[in-house]
């Protein structure tokens, strides 16, 4: 009779490489703002946001896609679910850029409350969402002033 020791063994050992991966990259990877620009047109504003991906670990990550919705001082703005494909190196700063599709509703919204935005002079944005990367989706929420 032959032992499934081995098999057991083998299946545990990817289990807990699993779980240990899952743990270093969200842990080991950040995310800030590089810069923020407005393309498209009128009626199909796109946002165009460019990040910092930085990998504190001695590892590379695929990143292989982004999704969530954008706030704009606590206002639905938008949404993005993009298909990335980049590798993020190990232990280095990586930019990724995103397209953000707004929503115009939203945008009219702000726009009509300019005046509170105006008094407060700034302007936050929320992102809520997650990437996935090497196959594990990890939580990305970043708020950013402006």
């Amino acid at each position: 009779m032959k032992s499934n020791y081995p098999i057991l063994i083998a299946l545990f050992g990817l289990g807990g490489y699993y779980l240990y991966k899952k743990f270093a990259l969200g842990t080991s990877l950040d995310f800030t703002i590089k810069n923020i620009g407005i393309d498209g047109s009128l009626f199909s504003p796109i946002l165009k946001l460019s990040l910092n991906v930085i990998n504190h670990i001695n590892a590379s990550a695929q990143v292989n896609y982004i999704s969530g919705n954008l706030y704009i001082d606590n206002t639905y703005a938008g949404q993005i679910n993009q298909n990335v494909n980049q590798t993020i190196a190990a232990n280095s700063v990586s930019e990724l850029n995103l397209d953000i599709d707004l929503s115009v509703a939203g945008i009219f919204d702000i726009i009509s409350n300019i005046k509170t935005i105006y008094a407060k002079q700034s302007v936050n944005f929320k992102f809520d969402g997650f990437v996935n990367a090497d196959g594990i989706n990890l939580p990305l929420v970043f708020s950013y002033a402006v």
